[in-house]
């Protein structure tokens, strides 16, 4: 909310007075015409030029007065489309609207402001920006702008900042139904899912579980099963410091899954998957009015059921998706949206092998290993959010919203306690069962007031925000008393039964608060400025307890409480060298406070990082190609890792650093030729060390590896077979380490490949396609450690061939 002192810059704002001198288009109005749609092929040009061809494609009506358009440009534009659509399109983030008559006619203005008198405001008195319709500017594999890197709409030609985005043709055409696997496609982050839990994301070096829906950040302390993308629009990707907007994050960057949001136009889809290992998945999707342009709604709904390659897994999920959007006015929209994800599955808990601490190497086991009985994990997930969207005047908005978020996890599985020789050149394998119940919990309310203004001739975007999370994490889990021995390479474990008595418990209530402030400017000779600064303070109560089993009386043991704050600034500037050629140059910090302990009983204290980094953009051919370069120096200081010497406890690592090249290339290349292509060379490695740490000075950060590529390309028939794509591609991982440098996971290049035919019918189309993933059916695993004689790896999966249906109407 706005400080007494900004009362008169604000009423200031209100007091200009409108003016609107329309100026016709020459152009033959047809109603009919402007209601159907229509072949358009733009480039990115004046906003004058594009929306002269509109209206003469369309045959509207269109009028407005050059003055309210003079210095725009218009995106690139492709599709058959709509007048309607089209100049969605071409006026999204403009500040300026479209009102049709619907006689073949609109107006194109800019709302004008309240009257200076004081008195209320009229409704359409300063309409509000399209938030939330994300991908309007997305043609094919080409993307234009990003909210993630800034919190505003902003051209990534004009962002001082790397930031990667795949859009939704590029998720459909690789079937990229889970975050890993469309990860892939990015430079400088190496994604690796869990077996039957998260997605555990590397960027720029550093790990992750924490995601972001909408820029609300997702905590994954517990694990949800991996990330459902059947309402994902996009994936946009900030790699570096994020504290100045999201507070405690990882360094290396954040990845924000922006989710589909109502449209005014009625639109329908149904798709069928079957797939290997007896997959079965259905999703539906449907949109429209209604209540007119007032009332709003969206659902989005999926139903997953399907076995694995690995012995005795199997897994379900259901998924709904709703959203409700009301649009009182033309300054005012309330959205309410929700998520469910209920998924019941048998959890894969033992991908692990024997570890020869006399060869230092692991003893390979069959793949499909399964060396347990079934791990049974129920995972329930809700997510609630209320979000208020309110222009205040002419380039001002308010953006509220209240989120609930929750995660439920119970069931018992089983873990490897040891590996032994069984004197006969075989190995046995000692297991135990775990019981647990843990909940993720997560409030959040977030208030973010942008202001679009000029000042002695400089356009400014001003935001200025607030944010307040609590995290709450109870878990409670119970220990088997005995343990099942079996042979590793010809299983056949004994059950076990949990003892009520061996129980422990852990509650923690974190509360993160932080204030930002960031401006944009728009500075003569093509140069774009950002700079920003954020106060975080965290806190951080929590307790301990245990059963009789294990030495407790059940009463709750208080932890230290904890009490960091930290100031991070960020700031960049950008020179668009011309019109499809930009260079960047920013410095950022970063602050996250750990909530581990050492072994006296002390918290950790607070990690900080600090980068540099220059990188150069490029747009061509009218916008349909894009690319990147990026050159950045990462250090963090103060990394929580376990302590050696007292096991069970943790320690601060002094230093890592993180540097390297990162090289991203998509769009179209000719028409119907659509690439995606990445390079990153990542130099992760302890500069100072702290005694008491497995991470000796000199050794490589572990699961990174230094050389990461991919590349993946789809060609559209222009004539012969119109509506037929093939495509296929490659993903190649460089060798990587253990923590100690001692155990190395091999390097793999994966081969993808798909086909689809796409048949018109009517306003919508049928669509059938083929995917087969890891053609070349590779045997490979993605990290690997020792601890003890166990070893930890994730394999990677083999072949697997899925083919859809999909009708969208």
């Amino acid at each position: 909310m706005p400080c007494r002192a900004a009362w008169p810059v604000l009423a200031a704002l209100l007091s200009a007075a409108p003016a609107l001198l329309p100026a016709a288009l020459a152009a033959s109005p047809s109603p009919a015409r402007a209601a159907a749609a229509v072949a358009l092929e733009l480039p990115e040009q004046p906003l004058d030029t594009s929306l002269a061809a509109v209206a003469k494609a369309c045959g509207l009506d269109l009028v407005w007065d050059p003055a309210i358009t003079a210095g725009k440009r218009a995106p690139a534009l492709s599709g058959t489309l709509t007048a309607q659509q089209a100049l969605s399109r071409l006026l999204h983030g403009s500040g300026l609207s479209a009102t049709f008559s619907g006689e073949g006619r609109a107006v194109l203005s800019v709302a004008p402001p309240p009257p200076r008198t004081g008195a209320a405001p009229k409704p359409q008195s300063a309409e509000l920006e399209e938030v939330g319709i994300v991908g309007e500017r997305d043609l094919g594999y080409a993307v234009s702008a990003a909210a993630t890197g800034t919190k505003t709409d902003t051209p990534l030609l004009e962002t001082p900042l790397a930031v990667q985005v795949l859009p939704q043709e590029v998720l459909q055409d690789q079937r990229a139904t889970t975050l890993d696997r469309a990860l892939e496609n990015v430079s400088g982050v190496h994604a690796v899912a869990t077996p039957g839990n998260n997605e555990l994301i590397y960027l720029r070096g550093f790990y992750t579980l924490t995601t972001f829906r909408d820029g609300v950040r997702i905590e994954e302390y517990v694990g949800s099963g991996q990330r459902t993308l059947a309402n994902v629009e996009r994936v946009e990707v900030l790699k570096g410091p994020a504290a100045i907007l999201y507070g405690r994050v990882e360094p290396g960057g954040i990845v924000n899954l922006v989710t589909r949001q109502p449209g005014a136009t009625a639109a329908y889809s149904l798709e069928q998957v079957v797939g290997s290992w007896d997959q079965f998945v259905t999703t539906a999707g449907a949109t429209g009015p209604l209540l007119g342009d007032t009332l709003l709604y969206r659902l989005d709904a999926s139903y997953e059921k399907t076995g694995s390659w690995r012995q005795g897994i199997h897994a379900e999920k259901l998924f709904l998706a709703p959203v409700l959007t009301w649009r009182p006015t033309a300054r005012t929209s309330i959205t309410a949206q929700a998520e469910y994800i209920h998924n019941p599955s048998v959890y894969d808990s033992m991908q692990n092998v024997p570890f020869d601490a006399t060869t230092g190497q692991l003893i390979p086991l069959p793949r499909r290993q399964n060396l347990s009985p079934p791990s049974h994990l129920k995972y329930d997930t809700t997510h609630l959010e209320l979000r208020l969207l309110q222009a205040l005047a002419e380039g001002w908005q308010v953006d509220a919203r209240l989120v609930r978020h929750a995660v439920k996890n119970e069931g018992a599985y089983y873990q490897a306690a040891d590996f032994s020789p069984d004197g006969a050149g075989g190995w046995t394998v000692t297991s135990s069962l775990t019981s647990q119940k843990v909940e993720q919990n997560t409030l959040a309310a977030i208030v973010d007031v942008t202001g679009h203004f000029e000042t002695f001739g400089l356009r400014h975007t001003l935001l200025v925000g607030a944010d307040w999370y609590r995290f709450e994490t109870p878990l409670t889990a119970w220990l088997s008393a005995d343990v099942s021995t079996t042979d590793a390479f010809h299983p056949a474990p004994p059950p076990l039964s949990i003892d009520p008595t061996l129980w422990f418990g852990a509650d923690a209530t974190t509360d993160h608060l932080g204030v930002y402030a960031q401006d944009q400017v728009a500075l003569p000779l093509g140069l774009h400025a950002l700079a920003g600064l954020r106060y975080q303070r965290v806190k951080r109560t929590g307790s301990q307890s245990f059963g009789p089993g294990l030495g407790g009386d059940g009463s709750a043991i208080p932890d230290e409480p904890q009490d960091d704050q930290a100031v991070t600034p960020r700031a960049g500037l950008l020179w668009q060298a011309g019109g499809a050629v930009s260079l960047y140059a920013n410095y950022a910090e970063n602050f996250g406070a750990n909530t581990g302990f050492d072994w006296q009983g002390a918290p950790l204290d607070p990690e900080r990082a600090q980068q540099g980094e220059v990188g150069a953009k490029v747009q061509l051919l009218g916008g349909k190609l894009s690319g990147s370069l990026a050159l950045y120096q990462l250090t963090k200081q103060n990394v929580a890792v376990d302590d050696v010497q007292h096991p069970g406890f943790r320690i601060n690592v002094g230093e890592i650093r993180s540097r390297g090249p990162e090289l991203d290339l998509q769009g179209e290349l000719l028409p119907g030729w659509s690439v995606l292509a990445s390079y990153t060379y990542t130099d992760v490695e302890v500069t100072k060390s702290t005694p008491g740490s497995a991470f000796a000075e000199g050794n490589r950060m572990a699961n990174v590896p230094r050389n990461m590529a991919s590349l993946w390309t789809t060609y559209a028939l222009q004539s012969l077979l119109p509506g037929l794509k093939l495509g296929g591609g490659l993903s190649w991982r460089d060798a990587s380490t253990d923590p100690t440098n001692t155990l190395a996971t091999p390097g793999y290049t994966l081969v993808d490949a798909m086909a689809a035919y796409r048949l018109g019918l009517g306003r919508g189309h049928l669509s059938a396609q083929v995917n087969v993933s890891n053609l070349l059916d590779v045997t490979y695993h993605q990290n690997a450690q020792a601890v003890g004689s166990v070893g930890y790896l994730t394999y990677g999966a083999p072949r697997a061939v899925t083919a859809s249906v999909r009708l969208d109407l």
